[in-house]
């Protein structure tokens, strides 16, 4: 069953409490950051229409990262949680084995 768990859920169980809580206070969402939030939504999705925009935004400020992190695919975690996505990159890169082979 773990096979099915996307790579940010199977950090996200390597964490520690403190990484965790670390992660949701750096990346909660604050309307005082929406303009940043709107330039990155468009920077790294620029296909996509003002509609989808507004869309993400109402999904990132009512719903749990902690919560979805269990049963999203790894682009759909990229996509509704980028800013947590790129701590827990980090967190991969720095604290866990490195994959070596290259033709997985």
């Amino acid at each position: 069953m773990e096979e099915d768990f996307s790579r940010y859920c199977k950090a996200y169980q390597e964490m520690k409490q403190q990484e965790i809580e670390k992660i949701s206070e750096y990346c909660k969402p604050t309307y005082q950051k929406s303009a940043g939030y709107r330039r990155y939504f468009f920077k790294t999705n620029s296909d996509l229409s003002e509609d989808e925009w507004y869309s993400w935004k109402r999904y990132y400020f009512s719903n749990n990262w902690e919560t979805d992190i269990w049963i999203m695919a790894n682009d759909e975690f990229t996509y509704s949680w980028p800013y947590h996505a790129g701590f827990i990159e980090e967190f991969i890169l720095y604290n866990l084995p490195q994959d070596t082979d290259k033709t997985k």
